[in-house]
């Protein structure tokens, strides 16, 4: 198998609110950017009533932070992170590598956001607002650029794949998904029945590889992914996740130039107060 040296590359408190109250990136190029800021947010949608204050939350010993970001009806709520707050307006996800330039303390700075627009109001429509809110509130300066990264495709090995397509509606649940040094780890939603390829892609980052995987395996559909792979240091009997692919899967990485939509962030300071 064909493919670069490389070794192996992990929610939110519910709530209740009232209204009282770097990345790593290998950039080669970088294409045209598209701007995005304080001063260029007229044209933007904006809430009707904002209330950005400073989560006090101290987990329990032993538990963890539960962070939330919902939009309904209108109504958006956060008490996640900066840095989650901006992924959540960008559509982004938990993918590290698309924002890039942030300071350290967005990812450990929490706040009870709540907004109230005029009317209701769908997703796509939130995100931008809450862009708007991050500017006013935050005074973020933000621009958008297309830039080319070391990657892994997530490809079919010669031989073909090994996994089962599930068509089924009644078919069981998909399961775990990964076994690493012994351990099954569930990676997604305990109910699939199957994974697509690209939530497979995603789900690799697990392995820290070092480079985003992207799928371009041509492969639509679900699969029922069952995979065993060794931990990161290599320890056990299993194989290294690269074999594991390959013989458990049909499935091989292979080294790549991607281009990635990232998101730099320009400027942002704490918040401003009520």
């Amino acid at each position: 198998m064909n493919c670069d040296t490389f070794r192996l590359v992990k929610p939110m408190r519910s709530a209740a609110f009232t209204w009282a109250g770097r990345a790593s990136l290998v950039a080669t190029f970088v294409f045209v950017p598209a701007l995005w800021a304080q001063d260029q947010s007229p044209g933007l949608p904006v809430f009707e009533v904002t209330s950005v204050k400073p989560d006090t939350f101290v987990p329990a010993p032993g538990h963890g932070r539960v962070p939330e970001v919902s939009c309904s009806n209108g109504r958006f709520v956060s008490n996640a992170s900066v840095w989650r707050l901006i992924a959540w307006a960008w559509n982004i996800g938990e993918d590290n590598e698309r924002l890039v330039g942030y300071p350290e303390w967005t990812k450990n700075s929490f706040y009870l956001v709540e907004a109230k627009a005029a009317a209701p109001v769908g997703e796509e429509q939130c995100r931008l607002m809450v862009r708007t809110l991050l500017a006013d509130r935050f005074h973020l300066r933000a621009h958008e650029e297309k830039r080319l990264i070391d990657a892994f495709d997530l490809v079919i090995a010669k031989g073909g794949p090994k996994i089962k397509r599930v068509t089924d509606p009644d078919a069981p649940v998909n399961g775990p998904g990964f076994t690493i040094g012994g351990a099954s780890i569930q990676m997604l939603d305990p109910r699939l029945k199957g994974w697509t390829m690209d939530q497979l892609a995603h789900a690799l980052a697990v392995a820290q590889l070092g480079r985003k995987v992207l799928d371009r395996t041509g492969l639509e559909g679900i699969y029922r992914i069952e995979m065993r792979f060794s931990r990161l240091d290599g320890s056990g009997d299993d194989p290294h996740v690269a074999t594991a692919l390959h013989e458990q899967l049909g499935l091989q990485l292979r080294g790549a130039k991607e281009p990635l939509d990232v998101v730099i962030i320009d400027y942002i300071e704490r918040p401003s107060q009520n």
